[in-house]
């Protein structure tokens, strides 16, 4: 990630730059079949796999990602050796976001906390839409499963819109062709009938 990334703080939350020795703890969040089976890659078998994974995603001039950990593991009732990356969340490319946390920190508000603080930081980060020299976006966006539920629901909470389904959108190895509900937030400001006529 670059050097200029900075620390996001939550009341419960640490969002970071991604650093090699995250890697255990990714390896760990990418291995779970259950976390991954509405992702396009499958669950990795191999830690080499995630750390070349890292190497092509956590750093670019069109990437924003972040490690999140808990700011206070012990307050949380987490064990005594927390693990300490529960998520990733960031932007491979612009202007996408996505998520993934391990099952344990699942279903405790952590994904929503974690998202509506991201969304700020990466409307600060990404250039916006006509900028010279850097092709931008007045939107962020995400895809969910039509059947991952829960996903969609942290979306909604944190004020994204539904703009449809977008059939076959990716093939899951452990579901085959799935539908994807596609959700768009318009950056402060702006609206978001207007920044889908710049996508058009």
């Amino acid at each position: 990630m670059a050097s200029t990334q900075r620390e996001i703080r939550t009341p419960r939350l640490l969002l970071r730059p991604i650093t090699d020795d995250d890697v255990h703890d990714i390896f760990t969040i990418n291995a779970d079949p259950e976390v991954m089976k509405y992702i396009s890659r499958p669950p990795v078998t191999d830690i080499e796999e995630t750390r070349a994974w890292l190497a092509d995603h956590r750093a670019g001039p069109t990437t924003f990602q972040c490690a999140v950990q808990l700011l206070h593991p012990e307050a949380e009732g987490a064990a005594s050796e927390p693990r300490r990356v529960i998520g990733i969340l960031g932007s491979p490319t612009f202007p996408n976001i996505g998520y993934l946390f391990h099952p344990d920190y699942q279903r405790k508000g952590y994904a929503t906390e974690a998202l509506r603080a991201f969304v700020p930081a990466m409307f600060g980060h990404m250039p916006r839409a006509g900028s010279a020299g850097a092709r931008g976006y007045d939107y962020v966006q995400a895809f969910a499963d039509t059947e991952n539920v829960r996903s969609r629901a942290v979306l909604e909470r944190c004020g994204f819109a539904f703009c449809g389904v977008v059939s076959g959108e990716f093939s899951s190895p452990l579901l085959g062709v799935r539908d994807s509900a596609c959700y768009r937030l318009a950056r402060p400001g702006e609206s978001l009938d207007q920044v889908q006529l710049q996508t058009s």
